[in-house]
């Protein structure tokens, strides 16, 4: 009788041992998968904003006629040619724009936009 007792036990005490690293790993995998999620969508937002950017700078290049504030939500700065909105700052003058569009903290495009020097 005791032996059926000890085989029982070291049965159950088997199988906690492994239920207990089947959780462990199910809970590793559920982690990388979260992970894994949010890196996803931080890809997301960066490619749209990327897009946005690069559309900003498109409609610049083709629209040259019509003046910044026209274009984007931005107003002057104190400085004549230096303009701030929302993650653009652009600086402007006769012959070439050039700014940073800022997507995030760690993510700073510039650009130039000018007219080719004849010379």
């Amino acid at each position: 009788m005791n032996k059926g007792r000890s085989q029982t036990f070291t049965f159950m005490m088997e199988m906690i041992i492994v239920i207990f690293f089947f959780a462990l790993s199910s809970m590793i995998c559920v982690s990388f998968l979260s992970s894994s999620k949010h890196k996803m969508d931080d890809g997301k937002y960066l490619q749209a904003s990327m897009n946005e950017a690069n559309n900003m700078i498109v409609i610049m290049q083709h629209e040259k006629d019509k003046s910044i504030e026209e274009l984007f939500d931005v107003k002057k700065e104190k400085d004549y040619y230096v303009y701030k909105g929302m993650q653009i700052r652009i600086e402007n003058n006769q012959y070439v724009k050039k700014g940073t569009i800022k997507i995030s903290d760690e993510i700073i495009i510039p650009f130039v936009i000018g007219e080719k020097d004849e010379g």
